[in-house]
């Protein structure tokens, strides 16, 4: 199974975007790890040099271990083109975030304070987020799990009944 980068990538895109707001960008995916930032109006700007740009992306930029590199031409073979994250959507589905561990689950709490959120923790080897929820109603897991794929992370929710 590949995990699911999008979000991620997303992510990364837009942070490229606010050190440098006039760039329009293109996500592009062409199978298993390989996603691709293309900078549609790099020429206009002169005083950008890409192998700079790149190398500032790599390392000061992008969340270590997204699969995400620059490129300077559109790829031939791409299985899908995302879009990037809208300015004026920033915060929807919370998209324009990063999380640490310790704010994912202050994050939890909080938006979705209705729910009884006992713990979060990450399955790295079936690369899930396990969150420990105490519920009644199968609607009540059904309605939060539609909630928590909504934030395009890349790992899977799932939701295991624990008590509090």
């Amino acid at each position: 199974m590949v995990a699911k980068f999008v979000g991620n990538i997303r992510r990364d895109d837009f942070r490229l975007r606010t050190n440098y707001p006039y760039l329009k960008t293109r996500i592009f995916y062409t199978g298993e790890f390989n996603y691709f930032i293309f900078i549609e109006n790099l020429n206009d700007f002169p005083f950008l040099n890409f192998d700079n740009l790149k190398h500032e992306f790599d390392n000061a930029i992008k969340m270590m271990g997204n699969p995400v590199s620059l490129i300077n031409e559109i790829p031939k073979n791409y299985i899908e083109e995302y879009a990037p994250i809208q300015d004026d959507k920033i915060s929807e589905n919370f998209e324009g975030a990063f999380f640490t561990s310790p704010m994912l689950i202050n994050f939890l709490k909080a938006k979705y304070n209705l729910y009884k959120i006992v713990d979060v923790s990450t399955d790295f080897t079936n690369k899930n987020f396990v969150v420990g929820l105490d519920y009644v109603k199968e609607q009540e897991k059904n309605n939060l799990q539609h909630e928590l794929d909504k934030l395009g992370l890349p790992f899977t929710f799932i939701i295991e009944k624990k008590r509090l």
